[in-house]
C-alpha cells in the first residue's frame, strides 16, 4: 500500500532557503542545504561531491530543497568538515 507523497522541504518552506520554515524538520534540511552551499561555493558541487563520495545531483537537490537530507550525507559532512552539521533542538540561525 503506498503512502501519500511527502512534500520536499522547499515546498513546505516558502522563501526557500533563505526564509525559516515553520515546519521544524523542514527547518532541519533547510539548515542542511545552507552547509551544503556554503560547501559547494567554497569546494565547487563536483569537488565537494567527490570528497564526501557522493553524487553532484544529489548535493544539487538537497541544497536546492527538492529532496530530503539522508543521514549517510549529514555524516559525510560532519566527518568532511570536522563540525556539526545537524541542527541541535532549539538551535538559533
Amino acid at each position: 500500500m503506498a503512502g501519500v507523497p511527502r512534500k520536499s522541504p522547499a515546498e513546505l518552506t516558502p522563501g526557500w532557503p533563505v526564509e525559516p520554515s515553520e515546519d521544524e524538520v523542514a527547518e532541519v534540511a533547510r539548515r542542511i542545504a545552507l552547509v551544503v552551499r556554503e560547501e559547494t561555493e567554497r569546494l565547487g558541487v563536483r569537488g565537494l561531491a567527490k570528497r564526501l563520495g557522493v553524487s553532484h545531483a544529489m548535493l544539487v537537490s538537497v541544497s536546492e530543497g527538492r529532496t530530503w537530507p539522508n543521514i549517510g550525507l549529514v555524516v559525510r559532512l560532519e566527518r568532511e568538515l570536522g563540525r556539526r552539521v545537524w541542527p541541535d533542538s532549539g538551535q538559533s540561525e
